[in-house]
């Protein structure tokens, strides 16, 4: 018997939301540069995000950027807690609208600022970006994908027994 449409799109929502946190996972705990793994023992990692973050927070210097960075670094937690709760949220997803567009609309709100300001960085020369910068970009992308593959299942009708 084939497969629901419904239920091959939330099949494939969850392959997405899956991929989105192996990459999410990858992006914390491979080396930024290889060639630090190789030459230190505490090369650094793709969690040293965290630290960056709880200083803007801390310091209050989160205030001092221009819009779209603060943007961008306010929903970078808000990003990665979504694309870590969204595979366990399929449920709950394919069967309350107000709550899947709560998270497409705070999902889109982190990926939107966020790509921006990694391309702005990306255009500037005397930037350099992180190499496993692209996992984190694929974690929010898979995750939004993820998303919009999201689709309710509509019951069967009765069958009835003309008898």
């Amino acid at each position: 018997m084939p497969i629901p449409h419904a239920r091959r799109m939330n099949l494939i929502a969850l392959a997405l939301f899956i991929a989105a946190l192996v990459s999410l996972v990858a992006f914390h705990l491979l080396p930024i540069h290889p060639s630090d793994a190789t030459t230190e023992r505490e090369a650094s990692r793709g969690w040293i995000v965290w630290a960056m973050i709880y200083y803007l927070y801390s310091s209050g210097t989160l205030f001092d950027l221009s819009v779209p960075e603060m943007i961008a670094y306010g929903g970078l937690p808000v990003s990665m807690l979504l694309v870590v709760a969204a595979p366990f949220l399929v449920q709950l997803l394919r069967g309350s609208r107000p709550i899947w567009w709560i998270m497409v609309i705070m999902s889109s709100a982190c990926l939107v600022p966020t790509s921006l300001l990694i391309w702005q960085y990306s255009e500037d020369p005397d930037n350099l970006l992180p190499r496993f910068v692209g996992l984190l970009m694929s974690s929010m992308y898979l995750n939004f994908l993820g998303l919009l593959f999201i689709r309710r299942e509509v019951p069967a009708a009765p069958e009835v027994d003309p008898a």
